[in-house]
């Protein structure tokens, strides 16, 4: 499953535990998922499925941001905005899914934390570009 590259850190900390996606794909309760930036990029981790249901953006609250990245919900919606490059619809369904990530052992090939901390650094920068 592919992720954005500032979303690798709340997911290693734990804050980042859903997903919302427009996609008419969903995945099943249960199954694990390898998760990249891109289709090349190496694994950083895995994701089992926990939960998946349909609901209208309108009804996330402050928590649901939080658990999406650590966002307040203005900052939510920028970052949706950002990704999908569409206006925020509050009537528009996702698919939310809720997961339980399993870090890689290691980040950087090289046996390093180098990764790490650019994740780390990425993640501050864009919580920045969306306040």
């Amino acid at each position: 499953m592919l992720f954005k590259r500032y979303h690798v850190f709340p997911m290693w900390m734990g804050i980042k535990q859903y997903t919302r996606r427009f996609s008419e794909f969903h995945p099943k309760v249960g199954s694990t998922y390898k998760c990249r930036h891109d289709y090349t990029a190496f694994s950083f981790g895995t994701i089992k499925i926990l939960d998946v249901y349909r609901q209208p953006l309108g009804m996330m609250t402050e928590k649901d941001a939080y658990q999406e990245g650590g966002y307040t919900l203005d900052q939510y919606k920028k970052t949706l905005e950002m990704i999908t490059k569409k206006p925020w619809d509050p009537e528009a369904g996702v698919w939310v899914i809720k997961f339980q990530f399993v870090p890689s052992d290691v980040l950087d090939p090289n046996g390093g934390t180098h990764d790490f901390d650019e994740y780390r650094k990425l993640y501050y920068q864009h919580l920045k570009e969306v306040s």
